[in-house]
């Protein structure tokens, strides 16, 4: 019988609490009148974005520790702290780059709209229809949120208030964006006027759902994704998962870091066989493996990394540590950084500690930066022990 990932995230009810209060900790007013004033940035890694961050998040830590915890609930909240404010930092950056929805926009009022899941992310689709359902956004912005979330209940009646000017713009395919073109003419039961989008692909693609699906997945968006894929035939489905999912982990480190491709991975694999999962594991180990960095997947980590390191080749040690640094230089555990390493073979401990890597160099400063004393020792005796041995366990 075929091995299988773990997709699904299954939190205990104390994790769940410890993640809700972080967020409750990061509504505050004064929290989120910070977060208003970040500058926009149109690159995930900026270091000049970096010390507001670090500014606020502090800030958020020392509510933790104001609240009087025992000391491993304080300790565990303050690892989370950080990926919750990177969390609304992305949601923050997407909606203000997809819907141009400006600085002056993103008032208290809409933070307070944001709704979160019990893994302590951000539900895009439900915050959609939050801010949709109050006044604080135009009706441009709303109509444009229920098209890209396909929130197909309130885009008739957006439709309906928006003035004439704009609806001729939205049916001009030369002038607007896909979904915004799209939706009028699904709206009208029109997809034969869609019929050139798929006709038109290099891909061997028999409908405007299964091209919109592709497109969905491609463009970062899982709710769109998930919307198509339900309208596809077996054969469609059949054609457009594996050669999507493989798409999305190819591109994943140039496009998809803000937009949480570890969601739209996962919901690939929920769909997959236990066979599909292990021919996308055995072609791309590294980006797979690389999923389960990202927050709030690294609970699922170490119950996947001792499958997928049985297909991944030393050849690919040095990406991997690459991807590690970006991931960890945002979302970085220390507890879960021991460990991971001390499940993963010895011949990548000894290249890690070694000085093969062109991006080793990297982790020893993201564990330096985070101030965690307890792995800076391990790191630091376990270089002595390579250099003096040649060989090393690691922590």
């Amino acid at each position: 019988m075929e091995k299988q990932l773990k997709c699904v995230l299954l939190l205990p009810l104390k994790e769940m609490a410890l993640r809700r209060v972080v967020v409750l900790l990061w509504s505050d007013p004064d929290i989120l009148a910070s977060i208003s004033k970040l500058p926009i940035q149109w690159y995930y890694k900026d270091e000049n974005r970096k010390p507001w961050l670090k500014t606020i998040v502090n800030k958020v830590k020392d509510k933790v520790s104001k609240l009087e915890l025992p000391k491993s609930l304080t300790k565990r909240m303050i690892h989370i702290v950080h990926p919750i404010g990177v969390e609304i930092r992305r949601w923050k950056e997407i909606h203000q780059d997809r819907f141009s929805i400006l600085l002056e926009d993103i008032n208290l009022r809409v933070w307070v709209k944001l709704c979160w899941t019990t893994a302590g992310t951000i539900d895009d689709k439900k915050t959609a229809e939050a801010l949709i359902r109050c006044d604080v956004l135009d009706v441009q912005k709303r109509f444009q949120l229920a098209c890209v979330y396909c929130l197909e209940d309130y885009i008739p009646l957006l439709w309906e208030e928006l003035h004439r000017d704009l609806k001729d713009l939205y049916q001009n395919e030369n002038s607007s964006s896909v979904p915004y073109f799209c939706w009028p003419h699904i709206l009208k039961g029109e997809l034969d006027v869609l019929d050139f989008l798929w006709r038109t692909s290099d891909r061997k693609l028999t409908s405007f759902n299964q091209w919109a699906f592709e497109h969905s997945a491609e463009e970062g968006n899982k709710t769109a994704a998930e919307y198509f894929f339900q309208k596809l035939t077996h054969e469609e489905r059949e054609a457009s998962l594996m050669r999507t999912a493989h798409v999305v982990l190819a591109y994943a480190n140039i496009y998809f870091l803000e937009r949480r491709r570890f969601d739209l991975v996962c919901y690939f694999l929920t769909l997959m066989t236990p066979e599909q999962q292990m021919e996308l594991v055995k072609a791309r180990p590294i980006e797979v493996l690389s999923c389960f960095f990202d927050w709030p997947l690294q609970d699922l980590l170490l119950e996947n990394a001792g499958l997928i390191w049985t297909f991944l080749p030393p050849s690919g040690y040095d990406y991997l540590l690459h991807d590690m640094a970006d991931r960890f230089d945002y979302h970085y555990f220390p507890k879960l950084f021991q460990e991971f390493f001390m499940q993963s073979p010895l011949d990548f401990q000894k290249f890690f500690v070694g000085e093969k890597s062109k991006f080793s160099h990297n982790l020893p400063f993201v564990i330096m930066e985070s101030e965690d004393s307890e792995t800076i020792g391990s790191y630091l005796q376990k270089c002595r022990c390579c250099r003096q041995s040649g060989t090393c366990i690691l922590f």
